[in-house]
């Protein structure tokens, strides 16, 4: 006969808790025909169970059945062909920013321009001895621009007000002269010194937006701090990215490659954690670019190509682009991790950077469907990522995971269960 003991509220009490009673109800059956502890604890973790006012958990086939539909959703929302696009305006947006500020009919170019006259220039050449090209599109009017980070200051300085006549025909000839693609454009315009110091900004951001993704999680951190790299540490990383493309050759050829000296020469580049071993630093920097590898597959052909060749047209450094591209290759080759593609139905476009948040989601769900399925055979809740699944069902997905981890614990407490060593 069941005895119960009644006390005051005080806000602690979790009514959804299922008692030890309950549970061992719930696998009498299996119990009592089969014998099996372990399957019969699985089976009830598999299913669930719904205790009485409103206890109980959800089981690991419904918690797959909520992922599975998070996936749908997201598929069945979003398009991914108009990122492309969406790159495209955000270029245009910016040449049409320094259009306006470039033509003297603009009311934002006259605002830009007043009380400016007669400012020094500081815009990297003295004025008068600038370059200037006579192949529209091949070098800017105002010849090698200053590094990123600083045009934005010299723009600010008053950079506007100092632009004649014929400055500001020759630059709106430099824009008409770009080539239509995106990728040839940026390039071009890596050269080239803005007019409007909003522009310059704008560009500059897109530019280590780009770099930023192509670049994946992979050395984030590196990428945000290009733009103000000095010429010797924008070397040490080429240098780096060849060392480790020339690893990655010799293992693939079954030589031995020198880790331990390589990471003695670039270990501060890989953080607090670096890795130990080749095959360690593979497994992490392929699973850092796998959002990026599940984009590329989830477009098509043509779009893939245009959106790969306008990652690359960031890098004005050549070399550096070069290496990326073949770590990429490596990495597809050396990795064990498949990069798997998903169809989306939807009509709501996304931008690049929300297209990789959606990669990032997507890929969760599938490690996590993974994880449960396992648990479902012979794996462990603990293997199970509760961080993950609280991205994907928010905080009430991760208490249905405590719960069922908390299941043998409260057997044991009740004494229904004795552990000797690892057995139950």
């Amino acid at each position: 006969m069941k005895s119960y003991r009644y006390s005051s509220w005080d806000g602690t009490q979790d009514i959804s808790a299922v008692d030890a009673d309950d549970l061992m109800d719930a696998m009498a059956d299996e119990l009592t025909s089969h014998g099996d502890l372990n399957q019969a604890l699985r089976n009830l973790m598999r299913r669930g169970m719904q205790g009485n006012m409103g206890s109980g958990f959800e089981g690991i086939r419904e918690l797959l059945e909520r992922l599975k539909q998070q996936s749908r959703e997201r598929l069945e929302r979003y398009n991914l062909a108009s990122l492309v696009d969406e790159l495209k305006k955000r270029l245009e947006d910016i040449l049409q920013m320094e259009r306006d500020a470039l033509d003297p009919q603009c009311p934002s170019s006259e605002q830009g321009t007043a009380g400016q006259e007669g400012t020094p220039s500081t815009s990297g050449a003295p004025e008068g001895s600038r370059e200037q090209s006579g192949e529209l599109g091949q070098q800017s009017p105002t010849g090698q621009r200053p590094e990123q980070g600083q045009r934005g200051a010299q723009g600010q300085q008053g950079q506007q007000g100092q632009a004649g006549a014929g400055d500001r025909q020759q630059r709106m000839q430099f824009l008409e002269g770009l080539p239509p693609d995106f990728a040839g454009r940026v390039k071009a315009l890596n050269d080239y010194e803005f007019f409007d110091p909003a522009a310059q900004q704008a560009f500059d951001e897109l530019l280590n937006m780009l770099k930023q993704q192509a670049m994946g999680n992979m050395f984030r951190e590196m990428a945000q701090r290009m733009a103000n790299m000095t010429p010797e540490e924008m070397q040490r990383l080429k240098e780096m990215l060849a060392d480790l493309n020339h690893m990655m050759d010799q293992q693939v050829w079954g030589e031995q490659p020198n880790f331990e000296g390589f990471m003695q020469k670039y270990g501060d580049m890989f953080g607090p954690n670096p890795p130990q071993s080749l095959e360690e630093l593979v497994q992490q920097l392929a699973s850092q670019i796998g959002q990026m590898q599940s984009l590329f597959n989830s477009l098509p052909d043509d779009l893939r190509q245009e959106l790969q060749e306008m990652l690359s047209s960031a890098f004005d450094d050549e070399g550096l682009a070069a290496e990326l591209a073949e770590l990429q290759a490596n990495l597809d080759f050396l990795s064990s991790d498949e990069r798997r593609s998903y169809e989306f139905s939807g009509g709501e476009g996304v931008p690049l950077e929300q297209a990789m948040h959606l990669m990032d989601e997507l890929q969760k769900v599938d490690k996590l469907q993974e994880q449960l399925e396992q648990v479902g055979r012979q794996g462990s809740l603990q293997d199970v990522d509760p961080e993950a699944l609280e991205q994907i069902l928010g905080p009430e997905g991760r208490r249905e995971l405590e719960k069922l981890r908390d299941l043998e614990r409260r057997l044991e407490e009740a004494g229904y269960l004795k552990r000797k060593g690892d057995r139950l």
